[in-house]
């Protein structure tokens, strides 16, 4: 599976979010890995072309699962009880997730391989105990075959978990391994969230599933056609969805009514592709412009939030919320906001997808199902996100540094400067505080270019995680740049040039 293409951003929705976080040392002792595998990212290439003019990645459905703001924690569990694991699926994308309380669900998708997806749509599924670190194949399904689009969709209830493809849905009881056929679905399902004991709800199919009767209630007719909406986002009490010209439509599955729609800000976000997570008091949501604004359903009112600091790919975001945190995955970066603002890291922190919660609670653990390719083994991986933010990578564009101790992040940026004679520029910055005293700004521009021949004057080959890299600095050794692909510019410019270089050789160009 690769990354292909580059493009930039058109618009300059420029915006900062400071913090002060000490960073440095080791990940976080509570980060829990079951077998992790390289990460890997699906992206769809395409030229210049302003970002309001692209056409977004295939898709049916942009998020699989949505799951209840309140979840059952499992035990604590630790890497040697998992260090047997294996999973018994085929490497797959476009699964159903769903967490049972005590179980991660993995049911259907198709097939993954090393030069993408495709392949008719697969009918198995599986069950992780991440507190024992087992599996367990579930039962044949009474789901009939059907094609890969669209994907199919799960959430729990009641002990047991519902899926759904299409129109058609079916229950399966973790207790006994069995299943049992349901009434289909008024419209095919698309999404599906639990809203009560034994009732799950979808906002495609506008209407609800009890499973007591086995029968479907529709609600009152929606404002729109959800065909393709961000994820809808269960508060607790509502269901929150962004879509149809960024407007925020709130519905009550008890009533079955929807409430007025609250359109968002102007230019605030990007229709196209959206994602979106409950935060505990806020539906965060963001675009793969990486514009950001948040719904308060209490006071039916919009923010806008700083742009999201990460390069430019096409690619449908995601987002995820525990702990107190929320983390929304881009195409080379999973970008944590905290209320204090975005802090990006590695993509390779939260590989795979799409992401559920086990605790939504402190510390905030979260699962996805993580495979990249055929000859990779497939697995669930489990972290909490506190541990993920405490890593000492930070991702700034195409590359990725690592803070020393004493090093303090201060804020993260990205904006778009328009050309006369290109495409924008495109740049992610962050500012850290570092240990040595004073700040550094680390840089990296899409459609950017080398700085003067005074900031370049030294040519300097430099052995960086990766390998040997060229760069270059100026005579006092605090501004230097690398051509990090054809269309990148990485810059490192520090008030300390011992600082600058000591960034400079933790620098990583190798994002998978």
């Amino acid at each position: 599976m690769t990354r292909a293409g580059v493009d930039g951003v058109s618009e300059d929705r420029s915006g900062t979010g400071h913090r002060r976080r000490v960073a440095g040392g080791a990940l976080g002792a509570g980060l829990v890995v079951v077998l992790a595998v390289a990460a890997g990212v699906i992206v769809a290439g395409s030229g210049g072309e302003s970002a309001r003019d692209r056409t977004p990645p295939s898709s049916s459905v942009i998020s699989t699962t949505t799951e209840p703001a309140t979840t059952t924690t499992a035990p604590t569990t630790t890497v040697a009880e998992e260090a047997a694991a294996g999973s018994p699926l085929e490497p797959r994308v476009g699964v159903a997730t769903t967490w049972t309380g005590a179980e991660v669900v993995i049911w259907g998708g198709e097939p993954a391989g090393p030069e993408g997806d495709g392949g008719p749509a697969l009918d198995d599924g599986a069950a992780f105990d991440p507190a024992a670190g087992t599996w367990r194949r579930m039962a044949p399904s009474p789901l009939p075959p059907a094609p890969t689009d669209p994907r199919p969709v799960a959430a729990s209830t009641a002990g047991r978990v519902v899926v759904a493809r299409g129109p058609d849905v079916a229950v399966w009881d973790p207790a006994t391994d069995t299943w049992e056929a349901l009434a289909d679905a008024p419209a095919p399902v698309l999404d599906l969230t639990a809203v009560a004991d034994g009732v799950v709800a979808s906002v495609s199919a506008n209407g609800r599933l009890d499973l007591a009767t086995g029968t479907w209630a529709t609600f009152t007719e929606a404002p729109v056609n959800f065909t393709r909406p961000t994820s809808p986002t269960w508060t607790g009490t509502e269901i929150v969805v962004i879509g149809a010209n960024v407007s925020a439509f709130v519905l009550d599955p008890a009533t079955g009514a929807w409430a007025e729609p609250v359109p968002a800000p102007d230019a605030a976000l990007n229709p196209a592709a959206l994602a979106s997570a409950w935060d505990g008091q806020r539906v965060v949501v963001t675009d793969y412009d990486m514009g950001a604004a948040a719904f308060d359903p209490v006071a039916r009112s919009w923010t806008v939030l700083p742009d999201v600091p990460a390069r430019f790919y096409e690619h449908y975001p995601s987002s995820v919320a525990a702990g107190g945190l929320l983390a929304t995955v881009m195409a080379l970066a999973v970008v944590v906001w905290d209320d204090d603002g975005w802090v990006p890291l590695p993509i390779d922190a939260l590989p795979g997808g799409p992401p559920v919660v086990i605790d939504a609670a402190p510390p905030g653990r979260i699962a996805w199902w993580d495979v990249t390719a055929a000859e990779a083994a497939p697995q669930v991986t489990v972290a909490s996100l506190a541990d993920l933010l405490a890593s000492p990578r930070r991702q700034v564009g195409v590359g990725a540094i690592t803070l020393g101790p004493g090093d303090e992040l201060e804020g993260a940026t990205s904006a778009s400067t328009e050309s006369q004679v290109g495409p924008p520029s495109v740049a992610v910055e962050l500012v850290v505080r570092v240990a040595e005293g004073g700040t550094c700004t680390v840089t990296s521009a899409y459609g950017g270019a080398l700085g003067s021949d005074e900031q370049r004057a030294v040519p300097e080959t430099i052995e960086g995680v990766q390998g040997a890299k060229p760069w270059f600095h100026d005579a006092a050794g605090g501004h230097w740049e690398a051509e990090a692909s054809d269309s990148d510019v990485f810059t490192v410019a520090c008030d300390d040039p011992g600082a600058a270089r000591r960034l400079v050789e933790t620098v990583d160009f190798d994002i998978r």
